[in-house]
């Protein structure tokens, strides 16, 4: 009797077993990282015509107790967290999608899920690799699985719905299998290491031409806080696998965007529209500091600024800093710079006002850290505690920009750097009103000089993945999100140049003390993602780009036809 009823519990449990593997959905992307691929990302999976389907939709601020996606890294030996705005669409059992056809109910193992955390270019690659270790995973990300409200971020209210349970659970269980970002693999290693490099703060990771980039002082597991409120980002190093796919998705600049007054930035006798690779350079490593010596013949006058700086492993930071500070002619640094002055340099942890970094500049203006995009932009606009002439970036989309109307930021607006505009084809039309949703000035977004590559600042953006069934799967991504890219109205959405109009590639280089995982330098190699029939240039992408020179094409293609199949390689700006 004892063995007949052991027999029976275990085929009951082996039954539960196969009823809960018979429910539990089909996880497509389990992914984190770049804000610059949060809406659109969102928008393709959610998409009919994209042939995803995920039609039912959940997101969240990130902000609401109980319905917070946390990613949560074990790397360091203790566990650092990280969250954020998150979406997750998920197939409804019938079309439409509804209340009910989204239902927990009605979830099974046929229901596919795409799912998105956005945190940060470097702590998605770092998730991303730290979560398929061989020795076991060591990130991993929850979802909320009490079946919360949506808070439509991607779709208008009525239109997105609670979070499933099972969805969730599904989420939870399921190893992170994609990071998006706006900077190569190579290069958020390289952040990562530049941020915890042995020696202390100040000492040059290399020799050569190397010897200009300096280690930030940290410590693994160390953090980095906001002037402006309790948030930190977390200094955790990481170490690239042996094998990754980087699937490109489109091109996209940094704003340089300011907020000015009568006596500053919006001087009617002087007012600044343009500033220069040099003059934005000093304003980021501490030098420049009145409004003045942003016009072309530059004066220590005017209005003092304060600058709003990232966290330097932020994947727009890195990019803002290797275009523009941190050059082959400027060698200088947001944080620590060869030729920074000593008083300007965020040097953890000694100083006072260094983390979080608030330091005085010569005009009476500050520097001032600013974590996540979201609080970058918003600070550029607060006079309360920054003054009336600040000066910030981001990474262009028209949902990091949506608070720049000429209602809610009458006096903010964008340069153009170098003389050349990063929205608009010509910049004689140039006047800096910032682009938003139903403005005629939408319209008139192009991203033709980022297509060119004679704009200065800009970057890929790409999702990364370790397996080959991620990849196919962020590949269709990819194309679904590309597809929703537009533009010619004032409702459409110029995000970016997707990927096959490019006409030009950064250089890309072996970035140094990156540690394990680099390629060899022979096998770097810039790879031809763009608009080219065909190229000589046949080698896989490998290095860093982050700060490469930029070359077309077709002169690429000319090069590699004599020289080899890896293109013009290791040339930084």
């Amino acid at each position: 009797m004892k063995q007949l009823l052991k027999v029976s519990l275990a085929f009951g449990a082996a039954l539960t077993a196969l009823s809960a593997n018979a429910q539990t959905p089909a996880v497509q992307i389990n992914g984190l990282g770049s804000s610059a691929l949060f809406l659109e990302t969102g928008l393709a999976a959610s998409s009919t015509s994209s042939g995803l389907g995920g039609t039912c939709v959940w997101s969240s601020t990130g902000s609401t107790a109980g319905s917070i996606a946390v990613a949560t890294d074990t790397s360091t030996g203790g566990s650092l967290t990280d969250s954020g705005q998150s979406w997750v669409a998920w197939t409804p059992s019938s079309l439409p999608a509804s209340a009910t056809t989204c239902s927990d109910a009605n979830v099974t193992s046929a229901t596919k899920v795409w799912a998105y955390l956005q945190t940060d270019s470097v702590v998605g690659d770092r998730c991303l690799f730290n979560a398929n270790k061989t020795t076991g995973a060591q990130c991993s990300i929850a979802y909320p699985t009490a079946g919360v409200a949506p808070a439509n971020l991607i779709l208008p209210a009525g239109s997105e719905f609670a979070l499933p349970p099972k969805v969730a659970t599904a989420l939870s269980n399921s190893v992170v299998n994609a990071a998006g970002t706006d900077i190569r693999p190579e290069d958020a290693a390289f952040a990562a290491a530049r941020s915890t490099f042995p020696g202390g703060c100040g000492t040059a990771m290399g020799t050569g031409a190397n010897a200009q980039y300096l280690g930030l002082g940290y410590n693994n597991g160390d953090n980095i806080s906001s002037f402006f409120s309790t948030s930190t980002f977390h200094v955790v190093n990481f170490t690239l696998p042996s094998v990754y796919s980087v699937t490109p998705i489109g091109a996209t600049p940094i704003l340089v965007v300011v907020n000015g007054d009568s006596t500053g930035f919006n001087n009617p006798s002087s007012p600044v529209n343009n500033i220069s690779s040099d003059a934005l350079a000093k304003f980021l490593d501490g030098r420049n500091s009145f409004t003045g010596q942003a016009l072309a013949t530059p004066v220590a006058s005017g209005a003092a600024v304060t600058a709003l700086i990232r966290e330097p492993l932020s994947g727009t930071y890195n990019t803002m800093e290797f275009n523009v500070p941190n050059t082959t002619v400027e060698q200088t640094s947001q944080d620590v710079g060869l030729n920074q002055p000593a008083t300007q340099r965020d040097c953890n942890p000694v100083g006072v006002g260094l983390n979080p970094m608030n330091i005085m500049t010569a005009s009476g203006g500050h520097r001032r850290r600013a974590i996540g995009t979201g609080q970058e932009l918003s600070e550029v606009l607060d006079t309360t505690n920054n003054g009336t002439n600040t000066l910030g970036y981001g990474f262009w989309s028209v949902a990091n920009f949506k608070g720049f109307t000429s209602a809610l930021a009458p006096n903010a607006k964008y340069l153009t750097v170098d003389t050349i505009d990063p929205l608009l084809t010509n910049s004689a039309t140039h006047t800096g009103v910032i682009p938003t949703t139903g403005s005629a000035d939408l319209a008139h977004v192009t991203l033709s000089h980022v297509q060119d590559g004679t704009y200065p600042i800009w970057s890929l953006l790409r999702l990364v993945t370790v397996d080959t069934t991620a990849t196919a799967n962020a590949v269709a991504l990819s194309n679904a999100a590309q597809a929703f890219v537009s533009s010619g109205t004032s409702t459409s959405r110029p995000d970016f140049v997707t990927a096959n109009r490019l006409t030009v590639v950064r250089s890309h280089f072996l970035p140094p003390a990156t540690g394990v995982g680099e390629p060899p330098l022979a096998s770097i190699a810039n790879g031809h993602v763009g608009n080219i029939t065909s190229s000589n240039c046949t080698a896989p992408e490998a290095g860093g780009d982050v700060g490469g020179q930029v070359f077309t094409l077709a002169a690429d293609s000319t090069f590699c036809s004599t020289n080899g199949p890896n293109g013009e390689t290791e040339h930084r700006r």
